[in-house]
């Protein structure tokens, strides 16, 4: 399978900005997130990621095709409240946010995910600005009863890869499930890995 796994910055992302966003609405309409999608939310998104000159994105192409997409950006660039609290004061300056790694549904388990997330962390650990890298993941009760039955959650992925999941450091975030008329909050909690960690082979 032809595949391409190409590396962009900041607005360098920009030509593709209507793949990706596609991509997003997507993928986000699958359990866990069920997302409504919302282009224009999604669009805003991927600008404020592009606007950072730090920011970092990798795609994964076939023929030209988006078919996978890592969004990353300086967390200090998107820092809220919120996100202040949930991290407890832990200091962000030296923390790269990893916003998204989304891939289609056909083209998972081929090891394309692995690929796309091994050439991140080796241009972070190349650029030596960052220590610590972040991202944040919905909390489904074990029991959900929207949960399908072929859902395998990714926690094996990031485990291989030194993240630790801080149960306490949480935030909600509020959206529009597929079906609802009203937003409903959501919690996330922060996974965290520490670059002075083995680096990827």
């Amino acid at each position: 399978m032809d595949i391409k796994i190409q590396f962009f910055k900041g607005v360098e992302v920009l030509h593709c900005l209507d793949a990706i966003i596609q991509l997003r609405v997507t993928v986000f309409r699958e359990y866990p997130y069920l997302y409504g999608g919302d282009p224009e939310a999604e669009a805003g998104y991927v600008k404020t990621f592009a606007r950072s000159k730090h920011s970092l994105f990798i795609l994964a192409k076939r023929h030209e095709q988006v078919i996978g997409c890592l969004t990353s950006i300086p967390a200090v660039d998107v820092l809220t409240e919120s996100w202040a609290t949930a991290l407890r004061k832990l200091p962000v300056d030296s923390m790269i946010y990893l916003g998204d790694m989304l891939l289609l549904k056909e083209y998972r388990n081929q090891k394309i995910g692995s690929k796309m997330y091994d050439l991140f962390e080796k241009t972070v650990r190349k650029e030596k600005i960052f220590s610590k890298i972040a991202f944040q993941e919905i909390v489904r009760p074990k029991d959900d009863p929207k949960r399908p039955e072929i859902y395998r959650s990714l926690d094996l992925f990031w485990k291989k890869r030194s993240y630790v999941k801080h149960p306490k450091m949480t935030q909600q975030i509020p959206y529009l499930e597929i079906g609802d008329l009203t937003p409903v909050e959501h919690t996330f909690v922060f996974w965290i890995k520490e670059l002075t960690c083995q680096p990827l082979p």
